[in-house]
């Protein structure tokens, strides 16, 4: 392997982790004056309750429960963040009454959520309404036995139903969950049950959620969890064909980013095809990189940088990363040559005798 050249860089080199994404969430949910809330062991519970006849209403009254998450990536990966989610008031064939309200009667129950994240650089905000589809009698009675599903609607859209599913289960105990995934090959998917909602980007920040409680709901929240997956070495792309051919300028070619980030296989090959193809301290910084790191790879950043050291003459700091390496084969070899020159500057440094005759008489 020749190392010749040297050129300069600036840009910080950045080792990612295959591990999974596990941040703590901070906060809690702040909820608007007039809902009353209880705990549980299922969660926080917050009841509505206002009236509102929604069989003469333009819009849905509701009261809002925000909570803020600024949750990001370390890096684009898939993600989820989940919690349970329930309106407890819509279970199949109960009726709900205002009590404060001269016990009007819910003839319907909104809620729902409002979710603000970045997508494609820019704020984004998603506005998904829940409630339960029921066949009602023509003086609004529910029809007994008749099937119940989820009806939503996106964004102010017309709504739609679900009506592969049945509408889950309101009991606080068996709460269906609420999620949002997200990766970069399938984009974002916001769902509640078994009812989703596709969104067609990569969430690259959650900023918020807000859950909007219509008159008379009474929405369970759990407690949410977030998880980054873990990335497989065998989705990693490491350019291993040119390396087997030694082809190194390809494999600078396929694993450079102008973000200077990557996996520790992909940075190790990287390194090893940037001192082949003369670019020194590009494959310095790399190994100062994977050093830092302290992954599989760190013996081979050490053997690489002694390499590197002893190609700049400094010999004393290369002998010292073959032996962090265990790389004996090199240590031993310039260990020896470095005795060798030793010895020859000590036989230049000394006296020579004279060789001339001594004058006598």
């Amino acid at each position: 392997m020749a190392l010749l050249g040297i050129c300069s860089i600036h840009a910080e080199v950045k080792i990612l982790s295959t591990e999974a994404w596990i941040p703590s969430i901070t906060g809690s949910w702040k909820s608007d004056t007039g809902l009353l809330h209880s705990n549980s062991i299922y969660g926080d519970t917050y009841y509505n309750p206002d009236w509102q006849d929604m069989r003469k209403a333009s819009d849905i009254q509701c009261k809002i429960i925000t909570r803020t998450f600024d949750l990001k990536p370390d890096r684009k990966r898939p993600w989820k963040v989940s919690f349970t989610l329930s309106n407890l008031n819509a279970g199949q064939g109960r009726v709900y009454f205002s009590a404060s309200n001269n016990f009007q009667r819910a003839t319907q129950i909104y809620w729902g959520m409002h979710v603000g994240y970045i997508g494609n650089g820019t704020l984004h905000t998603t506005t998904i309404w829940f409630k339960r589809s029921e066949a009602y009698h023509t003086d609004g009675s529910i029809i007994p036995g008749s099937d119940a599903y989820v009806e939503y609607s996106i964004d102010n859209a017309p709504w739609k139903i679900n009506t592969l599913f049945p509408y889950p289960s309101c009991s606080p105990n068996s709460a269906p969950n609420f999620f949002i995934s997200t990766s970069e090959t399938i984009g974002t998917w916001i769902a509640w049950d078994n009812t989703h909602i596709e969104l067609p980007m990569y969430m690259e920040e959650l900023r918020f959620i807000q859950i909007l409680v219509g008159t008379q709901a009474k929405i369970q929240i759990g407690k949410p969890s977030v998880i980054g997956q873990e990335i497989q070495q065998a989705d990693i792309y490491d350019a291993s064909e040119y390396m087997e051919t030694e082809n190194y300028a390809m494999v600078v070619r396929k694993l450079y980013n102008a973000e200077n980030t990557y996996y520790e296989q992909p940075a190790v090959n990287l390194a090893w095809a940037y001192a082949s193809t003369n670019e020194i301290d590009k494959a310095l910084e790399i190994c100062e990189a994977l050093i830092k790191f302290k992954g599989a790879s760190l013996n081979s950043a050490h053997s690489l940088r002694g390499l590197i050291r002893e190609y700049k003459g400094l010999k004393e700091e290369a002998l010292e990363d073959y032996m962090i390496a265990n790389d004996m084969t090199n240590y031993n070899r310039l260990k020896s040559e470095h005795l060798q020159e030793q010895q020859r500057q000590q036989q230049k440094q000394q006296p020579r005798t004279s060789s001339k005759p001594t004058l006598t008489k």
